[in-house]
């Protein structure tokens, strides 16, 4: 029975990653590559996206790969440095229109 999921190298009990999942408003799981492996209900409501659309692609498209790339930077430093990050991020909901959000980022 599978009762752990490992996240950029680190172990995530599902029980810890249930609780995030169910009780944060829009919650997004990526590999190390920044692929899309998980996201709750509010983020497929919220952006229209269905998961065949997301899951195991990346979460900017190509075109994007500037702003993917300083985004991951940024947010690569906090967690290798036992921080936290937050910031805002941007992205492109189905339909076009731009979605922008605070995000929050914990390696635990």
């Amino acid at each position: 029975m599978l009762n752990e999921i490992i996240v950029s190298g680190r172990k995530l009990e599902l029980e810890k990653f249930s609780y995030m999942a169910d009780n944060a408003f829009m919650s997004l799981v990526l590999d190390i590559k920044g692929a899309v492996i998980f996201a709750n209900h509010y983020f497929w409501k919220i952006t229209g996206f269905e998961a065949s659309e997301v899951v195991d692609q990346p979460l900017f498209p190509s075109g994007e790969e500037e702003y993917a790339s300083s985004l991951t930077a940024g947010i690569n430093m906090a967690l290798l440095t036992g921080e936290n990050w937050h910031g805002e991020i941007c992205q492109q909901k189905k339909n076009g229109e731009l979605l922008c959000y605070l995000g929050i980022v914990t390696g635990k």
